[in-house]
């Protein structure tokens, strides 16, 4: 006897058995706000016993989606990317998105390859995070039809969806926790000038420093571009100045941790010489070894809020574009102390010195590019 095919379990049967209707099945399964947390866990717990599989394929063929998501980011080992991509994941799948990943290693040309490819492939919408959006042959790319969200990076150039955190804020939140330990010259080490939130942070080093009535030397100010060689020839240059201060914002953990290792090769010992802050909290900053003060990012929920945001979008239920700023939060290590009295000099580091050091220690195989 032929053995019938067995019939696949559908949204209705699963609001059926917990008793809710089959639109607030629907909204916690595509992650919408508006559905308790609790309620949210029961439909994934149920969808689960009952052997639910959304089924993309008929939903493409009804509404002509391929329910891909094109997701491009310039370095797809930096922990904090993860995060986002996991958060964003985490909304998406449950809702028969799956997310196509390329790493640019922050390079336009790469960018725009594989955002062409990405386009050629049919996905539904692109997400970019940080990423130059900005120069040659990205108005191509903005003239795509489908939902472009941008993650860390604005651009001017278009109206698009943005998911980011309050950089101003958090720098802001940086500076008065050093002034609150009795540091009047504090420094600040800069991301690339090109990104959005970069200047964010600086804008927010800088209110706070005329706010609370620091000193505002421009030479407090040192260009970085977010990756661990940008900091320690940053770090060097600072430290070795005539008047050092007593403490350094850096615009990411890679370039705070390079900061705290050149000051300690230069003699001093962090926080007791210098205070150091970062921004982000990669995973390495909790070691005990690093113990690192900084500004943390939360990815996880960007990626969520991001995720969110797509499926408004693909749903048609809001088409106009706009800003989700997350709060940022700034968790206190053992990187910050109060300022030193008489603080000690720096022991002299020459520019040569400084590369021999890294060719002897240091081999980075990952950048970092918020």
């Amino acid at each position: 006897m032929a053995r019938r095919p067995k019939q696949q379990v559908t949204i209705i049967d699963v609001a059926r058995e917990l008793g809710l209707a089959p639109s607030t099945v629907s909204n916690a399964l595509r992650g919408k706000p508006e559905v308790a947390p609790d309620t949210r866990a029961r439909v994934f717990a149920k969808c689960e016993a009952m052997n639910y599989v959304a089924s993309p394929v008929a939903r493409a063929l009804r509404v002509r989606c391929s329910f891909t998501i094109g997701v491009l980011l310039p370095d797809i080992s930096n922990p904090v990317f993860g995060d986002i991509i996991k958060g964003l994941d985490g909304v998406l799948a449950p809702a028969g998105l799956a997310t196509l990943l390329a790493s640019t290693e922050n390079g336009q040309g790469r960018l725009l390859t594989a955002a062409r490819t990405f386009i050629q492939r049919e996905v539904d919408a692109l997400v970019m995070i940080s990423q130059p959006v900005e120069g040659e042959g990205m108005d191509e790319l903005l003239d795509w039809d489908g939902p472009i969200l941008v993650i860390h990076r604005r651009t001017p150039k278009a109206a698009l969806d943005y998911v980011g955190m309050d950089n101003v804020g958090g720098a802001e939140a940086a500076v008065r926790h050093l002034a609150g330990l009795g540091h009047r010259r504090i420094a600040f080490i800069e991301g690339p000038r090109l990104s959005s939130s970069a200047r964010e942070r600086l804008a927010g080093y800088r209110k706070a420093v005329q706010d609370l009535g620091l000193e505002a030397d421009p030479a407090l100010v040192c260009s970085g571009d977010y990756t661990l060689s940008s900091g320690f020839h940053a770090a060097r240059r600072i430290l070795a100045a005539e008047r050092r201060p007593t403490a350094i914002v850096a615009a990411n953990d890679l370039m705070a941790c390079a900061v705290m290792d050149i000051a300690v090769h230069m003699g001093l010992t962090p926080p007791k010489d210098l205070s150091v802050i970062g921004f982000d909290d990669v995973f390495i900053s909790s070691f005990p070894q690093i113990a690192l003060t900084t500004v943390r990012q939360p990815a996880a929920e960007i990626g969520r809020a991001a995720g969110r945001r797509l499926l408004d979008r693909l749903s048609a239920d809001a088409t106009a574009p706009r800003d989700v700023v997350l709060p940022a939060e700034l968790v206190v290590r053992a990187s910050t102390g109060p300022a030193a009295i008489r603080p000690r000099p720096a022991r002299k580091l020459t520019e040569s010195d400084l590369e021999a050091h890294l060719r002897h220690r240091w081999r980075p195989t990952t950048e970092v590019y918020p």
